[in-house]
């Protein structure tokens, strides 16, 4: 199996949740025998490594593909206007799509793994025979409600934090709607982001902590079936 990892941040051990996150989902996932490609984000920068670069740190030693996001701010002002959230805006990279095309020229891609923020940047690209997860990790949606929560009613600050959720909501309908199948780390974060049950698969699978073993032995599992689900498709269709 081979699995296109695209993260919001570095893959870092010691890093914040997310680039911990990612760093356990790759190094699990290799240790399982699965090999991965792995993209990511860096300020303005996105990078491509091995996944052996990520699991012994050296990204830091050596020369890689580097992607600079060159219309950073039309692309931001453009996407306002479309409605997204503001938490998006960092990792609105028009050059991903080109960067992904150019991996699934170059290399057979199973299934691509790719964290919720990053995703608005391929929902006009056709994969074709590729499955995409969408990582919600901890969900934004959950976090924005609590921050609702201790904001004093009809402050500007609350106002701000309402309009954000409003664009998330809607912004996680049509990831939802556009790729079907995700993960996301507890049922009440999956409670606040699920729009419908019909509407795909989005599993709990939590790979951070005490559980981390036990939760990649649950995404390998769910990515086997994906892929097992698509090539059955691909064999009904031909």
């Amino acid at each position: 199996m081979k699995v296109l990892y695209i993260s919001e941040k570095v893959p870092y051990p010691t890093g914040g949740k997310e680039s911990v996150r990612a760093y356990e989902h790759i190094k699990g996932l290799v240790e399982k025998g699965i090999h991965v490609e792995c993209l990511f984000f860096h300020e303005r920068f996105i990078y491509k490594f091995s996944s052996k670069d990520v699991i012994h740190s050296t990204f830091n030693t050596k020369e890689v593909k580097i992607y600079e996001n060159k219309k950073r701010t039309l692309n931001r002002f453009l996407y306002f206007l479309k409605g997204h959230p503001f938490l998006l805006f960092n990792y609105i990279n028009k050059e991903m799509t080109f960067i992904v095309e150019e991996v699934l020229e170059n290399t057979t891609i199973d299934l691509i793994h790719v964290q919720s923020k990053i995703a608005i940047n391929f929902f006009e690209m056709e994969f074709r025979n590729t499955d995409i997860v969408v990582d919600y990790g901890e969900s934004d949606h959950a976090i924005l409600l609590k921050e609702i929560e201790m904001t004093n009613q009809y402050s500007f600050k609350e106002w701000l934090l309402e309009e954000e959720l409003r664009r998330l909501k809607n912004y996680e309908a049509m990831l939802q709607s556009v790729f079907t199948n995700g993960i996301i780390h507890s049922q009440e974060e999956k409670d606040s982001v699920i729009i419908s049950e019909s509407v795909g698969t989005i599993e709990v699978i939590p790979t951070t902590g005490i559980d981390i073993k036990n939760g990649i032995n649950q995404l390998t599992s769910f990515y086997e079936k994906l892929i097992r689900n698509q090539h059955n498709k691909v064999v009904e269709d031909s």
